[in-house]
């Protein structure tokens, strides 16, 4: 089985009512224990702090091991779409693009939350090509108005 998948498999199997701790994730991505996190049906509940930790770790990864984040974060989906979207000012590009790839496959739901902040960024010019494309992919484009003022 693939990195990613038992990673997603591990934290998966986490019930509704709970999440997976922070210290059991990485453990299983240390050594990729399958028994790490108890194993349920969706990776839709990593908290905070869990998303937090898997940016971070970006910051050192290799090719292979960004693609699995990225592939659990992609599980992650809705709820995690602005902690992404934050990350697109993260001075690694490794974690710049990893955030990137993951909206893009979570799909619409991270268009507006994209444009919003877009429009709310001090400056707009530095994250103008990254925005762009992720809503280029997900069948959108950058807001603008007549004014040239900015509009979500």
């Amino acid at each position: 089985m693939k990195t990613a998948e038992k990673i997603i498999e591990t934290v998966s199997a986490v019930k509704p009512s709970e999440k997976p701790s922070l210290e059991a994730l990485k453990l299983h991505l240390i050594q990729s224990r399958p028994d790490a996190v108890r194993l349920d049906e969706a990776a839709s509940h990593l908290s905070s702090e869990l998303v937090a930790y898997l940016l971070r770790a970006l910051e050192n990864a290799d090719a292979r091991f960004a693609s699995d984040i990225e592939t659990l974060l992609t599980h992650g989906g809705d709820a995690i779409v602005p902690d992404l979207v934050a990350a697109l000012n993260h001075s690694n590009p490794t974690v710049r693009g990893t955030a990137a790839m993951a909206l893009i496959r979570i799909g619409s739901a991270s268009v507006q939350p994209l444009k919003q902040f877009y429009t709310r960024h001090l400056k707009p010019s530095k994250i103008e090509w990254i925005v762009a494309f992720i809503l280029q992919e997900l069948g959108s484009t950058l807001p603008k108005s007549d004014s040239g003022i900015l509009t979500a």
